[in-house]
């Protein structure tokens, strides 16, 4: 279809915090000690070889889902700032642009339609949410943030894209912004709303590149694990790359992706067969040269013998993608957002890095009020933070993970530390520190723990009020002027 015959600008957002349930809090223990171990004994490996391309870089305990006792272990309502769950905050930033569209009209004076997909816990904290932003006329009415109850028979990664984007009255070719609920500090959402790649494809993935993110000169705050190495039309050298959890695609292309579902949780056996009958259809359209550069590359990525600027380009990716999804589909590396690639995906995450910058911003004012006054130097929305912190405290006693905060989180922590430690030392990798700090006190005070040896929070909070921060102002004027970003990071 022709750019023209797209309807413009994206209007639906959908959000999901629905994730993998394991069946017990035993075999969730048991997975969080195989992934850490597995990543420490990578990282020792990396170091011991020195091969020529090393994709990992931090090793961090990864949050999965149980439900014990009644309580369901769900990481999006961990508290990331006083009492606000990590879910709030990219409600906040997609709404705060839905309220912008509206006010400019152009034919989309209702805005972006946001829907919720997650368990029942989650969507009653939407509700509240909800009922805030109708209070403050970020929303019209009560349909533009739909909740839709996770189906627990059926949960996969596909199943979440396809039921929290069902409900919109969107066309094959309207576009649709999908994010999930645990990215804390990614406000600045306008380069996904202004990318034009979306009206000559089905299917937009953004690959954020380290380099873009850190140019030479920029300190490096926050090291990553960039797991790909793509390299953008008019580049010599790749760049290292990571995706992130936000995607741009239009009806059609909601479809390529349910073809994620079949990869996820396979075996590598599995996985190679996959891969390869998606290389036999390739082989045999006018792509073909690009997926056996595809495959080719896939094989060094696996055995980490990229050579020095070594990767896979643009458009050998893209078209790839668009083999194995069935729609055309654009892989570019041209946002460059650090925030979109930290999520919350472990306890480093959630409260080593985003808990202690957030809540080290608000203290250091003598009333929270305050505190959230100063935050709003480096986050667009404090204000509306401290009065949703307000609104969902008598949640705290009715929400069943809630009541048992921080009980339950000081709890799980122990027996994390417990477990690691006695696998760590059967390896032979026990480094000889406590795997995991405690966080919380027997009342619930956040404990401020040292910095973590790859997440500066000074860097972070220099790189918030010197960047990111005027970066967001400055692509909501051009969002709202309709122009297309200008800079590197697709921001500024």
């Amino acid at each position: 279809m022709p750019p023209a015959d797209r309807k413009r600008p994206v209007r639906f957002v959908a959000i999901t915090a629905s994730h993998e349930l394991l069946p017990s809090a035993e075999a969730a223990l048991d997975e969080v000690v195989r992934l850490r171990l597995e990543r420490r004994l990578e990282l020792r490996r990396q170091a011991d070889e020195n091969p020529t391309w090393s994709p990992y870089a931090v090793e961090n305990t990864r949050l999965v889902r149980s439900i014990e006792g009644g309580v369901d272990d769900l990481k999006f309502l961990y508290p990331v700032l006083d009492n606000l769950p990590l879910l709030v905050f990219p409600l906040l930033h997609y709404a705060a642009a839905g309220a912008a569209v509206g006010a400019r009209g152009q034919g989309h004076e209702d805005g972006v339609r946001l829907c919720f997909y997650g368990p029942p816990e989650a969507c009653r904290v939407v509700e509240v949410v909800r009922d805030y932003l109708l209070e403050i006329g970020w929303l019209r009415e009560a349909e533009q943030l739909l909740t839709i109850e996770e189906d627990r028979d059926r949960i996969s990664f596909s199943h979440s894209f396809l039921r929290s984007s069902e409900p919109f009255d969107a066309g094959a070719d309207d576009a649709i912004v999908w994010t999930a609920a645990d990215l804390v500090l990614a406000y600045n959402v306008w380069p996904w709303f202004l990318d034009r790649a979306i009206e000559e494809d089905h299917l937009l993935i953004n690959m954020i590149a380290r380099d873009r993110i850190f140019p030479e000169g920029e300190p490096e705050f926050l090291r990553l694990n960039y797991f790909d190495r793509l390299r953008p039309e008019g580049c010599a050298e790749a760049l290292a790359v990571k995706q992130p959890d936000v995607i741009v695609f239009t009806g059609e292309g909601r479809r390529g992706l349910e073809r994620l579902n079949r990869i996820r949780g396979q075996s590598e056996g599995a996985l190679l067969g996959i891969f390869l009958r998606a290389t036999w259809r390739g082989l045999f359209s006018p792509n073909a040269l690009s997926v056996l550069k595809a495959m080719r590359y896939g094989i060094h990525r696996k055995r980490y013998t990229l050579k020095p600027g070594e990767g896979l380009s643009e458009r050998d990716g893209s078209r790839f993608a668009s083999v194995f999804f069935g729609v055309p589909t654009k892989v570019q590396a041209k946002i460059a957002d650090p925030f979109i690639l930290k999520d919350g995906d472990g306890f480093e995450d959630v409260f080593g890095y985003y808990r202690a910058l957030l809540q080290r911003v608000v203290d250091s004012a003598p009333s929270r009020e305050e505190g959230y006054a100063k935050l709003a130097r480096v986050h667009p929305y404090a204000e509306q933070l401290w009065q949703l912190s307000e609104r969902l405290r008598p949640l705290w006693d009715e929400l069943p993970l809630w009541r048992r905060w921080p009980e339950f989180i000081n709890d799980k922590i122990a027996t994390y530390n417990r477990r690691l430690q006695r696998e760590f030392a059967a390896a032979g990798v026990d480094d000889g520190t406590l795997p995991l700090p405690t966080y919380f006190d027997a009342d619930g005070r956040f404990l401020p723990q040292p910095s973590l040896p790859h997440a500066d929070i000074d860097g972070s909070l220099d790189y918030l009020r010197r960047v990111y921060r005027p970066g967001f102002e400055q692509a909501r004027r051009q969002y709202l002027g309709q122009s297309a970003p200008t800079g590197a990071n697709g921001a500024s």
